[in-house]
C-alpha cells in the first residue's frame, strides 16, 4: 500500500472502473477479474480502478490521506518493501547511504544493486520510479570500477555490457578532486554516470 494526497484524476477516460456505492470491497473483486488493473485508488467518496500507467495523472500532497494499492501476484515479490512491476522486483530507499553501505543492505535483503544493462529495463525502472517517488532524481545503482580505473562491471556477473549506455567520466562535479567509482541513474534525463562513492544518495535494490 502507498498512500498518495489529494488525488485528483487529469484523466478519467484511464478509470477502468469507479465505485461509489459498492466501496473498496468492490473495487478489490472487480480488479482482480480485469486484467488491465494495476491499482486501486481510493479517496473520500470513491474508488477506482486504474493502469498503472495512468498513475502520473494522479496529485499529491495535502492533509486528505487517500491511499493506492498495487496488485502484484501472490507469492512473488514477498520481501519486505519491494515492489513488482512487469516482472521486477525492485525496493527504492527511503535513507540515504554510500555506496558501499547501499550495496551491504541490498545483500542483506535477499537483492542486490539494481543491474540496468539494457536500454528497455532503464526505461523500465524509471517510469516506475517516477510514479512511485516523483521528489527523487538520482539513485545509487550496481555499477562500478572501485579498484580497477575505468574498468567498469555490474555487480551481477552475466549482465550485458554497459559501455554503451554509461557515461562515464571520473568527475563528480559535486566533489572536486574526489574519484567518481560508483553508478548512478539520473532520472531526468535517463542517464546512467559515475559519481562520488562516499557520498549519501537513495538507492534501488533489485531481487536476485
Amino acid at each position: 500500500m502507498k498512500d498518495f494526497s489529494s488525488l485528483k484524476s487529469i484523466s478519467p477516460q484511464n478509470i477502468i472502473f469507479k465505485s461509489e456505492d459498492g466501496g473498496l470491497d468492490t473495487c478489490i473483486k472487480s480488479c482482480i477479474l480485469n486484467e488491465e488493473c494495476d491499482a486501486i485508488a481510493e479517496t473520500n467518496e470513491s474508488c477506482y480502478n486504474i493502469p498503472f500507467t495512468s498513475l502520473g495523472a494522479y496529485s499529491s500532497p495535502s492533509n486528505v490521506k487517500d491511499k493506492v494499492w498495487f496488485k502484484q501476484p501472490v507469492g512473488v515479490c514477498d520481501h519486505y518493501d519491494y515492489i513488482y512491476y512487469k516482472g521486477i522486483c525492485f525496493h527504492s530507499s527511503t535513507s540515504r547511504m554510500t555506496w558501499t553501505s547501499a550495496k551491504d543492505y541490498c545483500s542483506i535483503s535477499g537483492g542486490q544493486l539494481v543491474v540496468l544493462d539494457t536500454p528497455e529495463k532503464i526505461e523500465l525502472i524509471s517510469n516506475a520510479l517516477k510514479v512511485f517517488y516523483p521528489e527523487r532524481s538520482q539513485y545509487f545503482i550496481g555499477a562500478t570500477d572501485i579498484g580497477s580505473e575505468g574498468q567498469w562491471r555490474w555487480e551481477q556477473e552475466n549482465a550485458t555490457n554497459f559501455t554503451l549506455i554509461m557515461r562515464m567520466n571520473n568527475l563528480d562535479t559535486n566533489y572536486p578532486g574526489k574519484a567518481a567509482n560508483c553508478g548512478v541513474i539520473l532520472l531526468k534525463t535517463n542517464d546512467l554516470v559515475d559519481k562520488y562513492c562516499l557520498q549519501r544518495k537513495h538507492f534501488l535494490c533489485e531481487l536476485r
